[in-house]
């Protein structure tokens, strides 16, 4: 909270950001709901066919201390380890996800999770990837946020597009 308040400070004497831009500042955004305990649980539970948890922090005073650091499956990844340096520090989602194909050890096909989003029911790795590549279903509103005045909308759109131009 303190370094994301300098910055945001500094966003905002700088004039680059304004206070009122709750995209960028809403206290919603930067908030901790102590969920975290149970992603790991469901991740286990009901996914228990993925190899490898990649824990993408900022920095190793984000590591909760409940976390046992030495499980076979998890590998921390800090922003430092793949996002260019003079992006950093960021806040935003965008730049931590557009870097992920430099995450060192990462496969191919992988599964990307933030805080919002829950295993809440068993899935199978057929989900999402047939014959080693990704499920396009996946990818079902691509044509409705197509045309959309929404930047988060407009965001889904590039991914979908990204996705299917790829043919992953």
């Amino acid at each position: 909270q303190k370094l994301y308040n300098k910055y945001k400070n500094t966003e905002i004497s700088e004039g680059t950001q304004t206070i009122e831009n709750k995209q960028a500042f809403g206290a919603e955004r930067y908030r901790d709901w102590n969920t975290f305990r149970f992603w790991f649980r469901a991740i286990e539970k009901n996914c228990p066919w993925i190899n490898k948890v990649f824990l993408v922090l900022m920095d190793e005073t984000h590591i909760p201390f409940w976390l046992d650091t030495n499980h076979p499956k998890l590998k921390i990844i800090y922003h430092k380890d793949y996002i260019p340096e003079g992006l950093l520090p960021t806040f935003n989602i965008m730049p931590i996800e557009m870097y992920y194909y430099k995450i060192p050890e990462l496969s191919n096909n992988f599964i990307t999770s933030n805080d919002d989003f829950f295993f809440l029911n068993s899935c199978t790795e057929d989900m999402f990837f047939e014959n080693n590549k990704c499920v396009l279903n996946c990818v079902e509103n691509k044509v409705k946020h197509k045309n959309s005045n929404q930047v988060w909308e407009q965001i889904l759109a590039n991914n979908d597009n990204f996705i299917l131009v790829s043919k992953f």
